[in-house]
């Protein structure tokens, strides 16, 4: 038996989650101002700002750079969810494509009691809400003891994607863990949770590539017909509304030649070190998307067939092949993208504790830790 196959105590487990837990609230609270709370999480920027919304220029949030993220303007979108306010598509980059992502937005809409200023509150919190939730059912679903499990454990909650999605309000955490959700829970609770990962972001519908793949097998089609239905009729009926009031989403150039996304940041990330001062930041910009393709390869070179997260990190890793340039233009943009890549990765790792657990390890999460650079110095 190896070192790190021993069982870690109970006290050490509770220590041990409790310091992972402090970490990101400790971040969000460093976040927070006395006049506009936690909105500085949102990322608003300064180009945008003039055509926001009236509600968001009262609250007067923190601007935190010229572009901003995101997350300014799915913030937005929560504030009159319903779509028909004037001026709100005024206030998007591109209208069609932000409001066809509406679960975060109506969920902070709920929680704000239709109150602009606690919408507001209740979305940048929304990822910190979900990143608790997501080390919950790292810890119950796949039952962790050893110390070899706990360290796939704090890989899958602390990487980059998932605390890049934490630290700017974005969509990509929530959409993940509701995704790891569905493939935990029983089955009618799993259908809700799928559904809800597709309203969040439309991407995680690969979720039912692995479904299908799993009901091949079983034959039961006419049940899964049903269930499919229950998770692809509220995304439908809401992009044709979205469609009615906006018009077709502009999605851009996302997709492209196999592996020419990855291709493309690892030779910007390679030509930009001899101009740029060594910093932690250069060195993972060459090492996160070379860390992706290590665990999309072992994803399908580990032998456990049967279990759901592989499945489910597969379709994402086979995705991710086709994604252009533009996607991998940064660490913040395609690490978030591919976060089920690195639950999945991690989980089958520790699932099957292969013989090279050290090297496979080490590979496939070393270009992966920006976020917690940030997340530790933040």
């Amino acid at each position: 038996m190896t070192l790190l196959s021993h069982r870690l105590s109970r006290p050490t487990r509770i220590a041990l989650v409790f310091v992972i837990c402090v970490l990101p609230l400790r971040y969000v609270l460093n976040r927070f101002s006395p006049e506009t709370y936690f909105t500085s999480l949102i990322y608003y920027g300064a180009d945008f700002y003039p055509t926001a919304i009236p509600e968001v220029r009262e609250i007067k949030p923190q601007l935190n750079s010229a572009a901003g993220y995101d997350g300014q303007f799915y913030s937005q979108i929560a504030i009159h969810p319903s779509l028909r306010t004037p001026g709100l598509r005024e206030s998007l980059d591109t209208p069609a494509y932000r409001a066809m992502r509406p679960f975060l937005p109506w969920l902070s809409y709920l929680a704000g009691f239709g109150r602009p200023f606690w919408i507001l509150q209740a979305y940048a919190l929304s990822n910190l809400l979900f990143w608790y939730l997501l080390v919950f059912g790292l810890l119950h679903y796949p039952h962790p003891t050893s110390r070899r499990d706990y360290l796939c454990i704090l890989a899958a909650c602390l990487s980059s994607g998932v605390l890049f999605s934490l630290q700017r309000a974005l969509v990509d955490l929530p959409a993940a863990t509701l995704c790891f959700l569905g493939a935990s829970l029983a089955e009618e609770f799993a259908v809700v949770a799928i559904a809800a990962a597709v309203l969040t972001k439309e991407t995680y519908v690969l979720q039912l590539i692995e479904r299908s793949f799993h009901r091949g097998k079983t034959g039961s089609l006419a049940p899964a017909v049903i269930k499919y239905a229950c998770i692809l009729v509220p995304a439908l009926l809401w992009h044709s509304y979205v469609h009615f009031i906006f018009g077709p989403p502009q999605f851009g150039t996302n997709f492209g030649w196999p592996f020419s996304g990855y291709l493309a940041a690892i030779l910007k990330a390679t030509k930009m070190l001899p101009y740029k001062h060594l910093s932690f930041s250069s060195i993972t910009s060459v090492l996160a998307p070379v860390s992706l393709l290590v665990q999309g390869f072992y994803l399908f070179w580990a032998p456990r067939s049967g279990s759901i997260y592989r499945r489910t990190g597969m379709a994402f890793a086979v995705s991710s092949i086709f994604l252009s340039s533009d996607v991998f233009v940064d660490q913040v943009s395609y690490c978030r993208d591919l976060i089920p890549v690195s639950l999945a990765f991690n989980i089958t790792l520790m699932q099957n504790n292969p013989h090279r657990f050290g090297f496979w390890f080490v590979a496939g999460n070393a270009g992966l830790t920006k976020g917690l650079v940030q997340l530790i110095h933040g």
